[in-house]
Order: C-alpha cells, then sequence, then structure tokens
C-alpha cells in the first residue's frame, strides 16, 4: 500500500524537503520514510560510517581514511561531532508500526547495530581510501507519492564517494525492499 493513504505517514512525507537535482531511479521507493530511515542507518553503521543526526531524515557522515592515508580534510573533521552507536536491533523489528519516528532514540544504544569495520574498495582505483564526507537524507518528489534517497557528496575524493555512495544503494535496495507492515 502507498505511504499516500496512511495518516501518520502523510505527516513524516510532510515534513521531508523536496527533492533538488537529479534522481537516481534505485533511490526511489513508495515506501514508509518512518521504515526506511532506520534501514538506511543500519546499513551506513555496518559499513564503518560515522553518522551525525542534524534531523528525523537528515544524517552528516563520514567515512575515515585508511590507517596510514593523509587527507588534506583530516584536521577539519572532529570525531568528537560523530557517533557510530551501538547496539544490536533487527531493522525489521523496528518501533515505526506505532507511528513515531522509530530514530528519534539516537541517543539510547538498544536501538542501533554493532558499527561495522570501515568500508574500503578492493582497488586503489576504485576507491584511494579517502575520508569523506557526504550527506544522507530522504527527500519528496513533488507530483508523486514518492520518497527519494538523496546521498551528496561533501567533501573528499570523489572516487571514494562513488564507491560508497554506490554500496550504499546497492545494500539498501530501496527499489526491491519490502519493509514490515507495509505489504
Amino acid at each position: 500500500m502507498p505511504f499516500a493513504l496512511q495518516d501518520p505517514t502523510r505527516l513524516a512525507v510532510d515534513s521531508l524537503d523536496i527533492h533538488r537535482g537529479a534522481i537516481d531511479k534505485t533511490t526511489v521507493t513508495s515506501q514508509c520514510p518512518i521504515r526506511v530511515m532506520p534501514w538506511v542507518k543500519r546499513i551506513l553503521l555496518e559499513t564503518g560510517i560515522e553518522i551525525q543526526k542534524i534531523g528525523n531524515y537528515n544524517y552528516r557522515c563520514v567515512r575515515r581514511a585508511k590507517e596510514g592515508r593523509v587527507n588534506s580534510s583530516e584536521s577539519s573533521t572532529s570525531a568528537d561531532s560523530f557517533s557510530s552507536v551501538e547496539g544490536g536491533e533487527d531493522p525489521e523489528a523496528s518501533s515505526a508500526s506505532d507511528g513515531n519516528d522509530s530514530d528519534s532514540s539516537d541517543d539510547t544504544l538498544q536501538d542501533a547495530p554493532t558499527p561495522g569495520k570501515v568500508l574500503f574498495g578492493k582497488d586503489e582505483a576504485e576507491d584511494p581510501g579517502d575520508e569523506i564526507v557526504f550527506s544522507v537524507q530522504l527527500t519528496k518528489l513533488t507530483g508523486l507519492d514518492c520518497i527519494c534517497l538523496d546521498i551528496r557528496r561533501l567533501k573528499g575524493n570523489l572516487r571514494s564517494y562513488k564507491f560508497i555512495y554506490d554500496t550504499i544503494v546497492q545494500r539498501a535496495d530501496l527499489c526491491n525492499q519490502v519493509f514490515p507492515g507495509t505489504t
């Protein structure tokens, strides 16, 4: 069932920013944003991405550089402003079914999966392993009952960003993902 007919979900969609720019069709879904964002958060944490919550549906993310690699951007990003929360909840077992944003309890340790090992590409040409800073946000598409996972590079190597972008989009698989309670 599209989220257009569900009242608590409609409020969540109405709070999303309008998408601006190009659209990657693999990041578009008609699923409920209350269920999509915890799924995306889990993927970020499992790939070793540090996240900082900006809003209910907006994160600022950092993938740290490989050990021994020196970046010009290292000194400008403070590790203290980001968190990889520990815990172990399954994304399908979120409290989203009650209509509340399950992401609202970011400060508690029971909410999030255990942070994974930082993910790097196998080949230097594919991913040099530089630190990258990027944003991950759910946005709404005007005129459609769809939302879009908007991932934007803020700072860092373009090849490293492309590797992380492709990995997140592939693991999220929003085109084919069916979340509980939305069949």
